[in-house]
């Protein structure tokens, strides 16, 4: 496998790659192994995963989402217990804490990003999003 990147990878399979140190999810990746660790290699996660908190921005602030909102943001804890933050689909209700959802690869303010879709979503690309 390729050296592990400081963000989330698209395997060829197109299955979502996270760092990780054996069985341990290096999320969020300093960019290095932590001590103990003898290599950082980048590890499949299924995708599924729980909502934990909303938050919908009003006016981004970030130059590439300037003039783009409102929009919700989602905090997600992973099956395999990585927490992640990513953007909610504006196609779906909007998602309660609690709700169980998949990710899945999207285009997020034009980068290749996970992002969330129904827990039984079909495609490998997400729901549309703002």
């Amino acid at each position: 496998m390729a050296a592990a990147q400081p963000y989330p990878r698209r395997g060829e399979g197109g299955e979502i790659l996270l760092p990780a140190c054996g069985d341990r999810f290096l999320w969020p990746y300093a960019g290095f192994p932590p001590a103990g660790c003898p290599g950082v290699e980048p590890r499949a996660v299924t995708g599924r995963c729980t909502i934990r908190a909303t938050v919908t921005v009003h006016r981004g602030v970030a130059a590439r989402h300037l003039g783009k909102g409102p929009y919700r943001l989602c905090l997600v804890r992973l099956e395999e217990g990585v927490d992640l933050i990513t953007r909610c689909p504006v196609s779906l209700p909007a998602p309660a804490v609690g709700d169980t959802l998949r990710l899945v690869w999207g285009d997020v303010a034009g980068r290749d990003w996970p992002v969330l879709v129904g827990a039984g979503g079909g495609s490998d690309r997400g729901a549309a999003h703002q």
